[in-house]
């Protein structure tokens, strides 16, 4: 994964330079690209938890990875298959492909870490790194 931190920076600047622009058209309101979950990073002694709303996202529609102190949640929210040919009156949920890259405030023992998806909430929890005083 060492190989693709170019890409993952390129892919953070874009973000940032988007957001940028649109906040400067869009002063007066918030607004944020809709293809990231939103999260809770909560820090305690032991752990890092992190709780990612994901919505209509399945299982097997999305990775973790761990990249240094980056966290990356990737994947995609599909739209759903109907069986028979449909006409829409009102579309408004949005399908999408979706990245978030988290710095991690501590280092982490990835061995001891837990994800799990429930009723649309991700909860991952990793341990943190203790060194020991020499």
């Amino acid at each position: 994964m060492k190989d693709f931190k170019g890409i993952y920076y390129l892919h953070g600047s874009l973000n940032k330079a988007i957001e940028d622009i649109l906040h400067s058209i869009y002063k007066h309101r918030e607004f944020e690209i809709p293809a990231s979950p939103k999260l809770d990073v909560i820090v305690n002694k032991h752990f890092i938890d992190i709780y990612a709303d994901m919505p209509g996202v399945d299982i097997n529609d999305f990775k973790v990875y761990l990249v240094d102190r980056k966290l990356i949640i990737e994947g995609v929210k599909k739209m759903y298959k109907h069986h028979q040919k449909v006409n829409y009156i009102l579309m408004e949920r949005e399908f999408f492909p979706f990245r978030k890259i988290i710095e991690l405030p501590y280092d982490v023992n990835y061995e001891n870490g837990f994800a799990k998806l429930k009723d649309g909430v991700l909860h991952i929890r990793l341990e943190r790194h203790v060194y020991e005083n020499y």
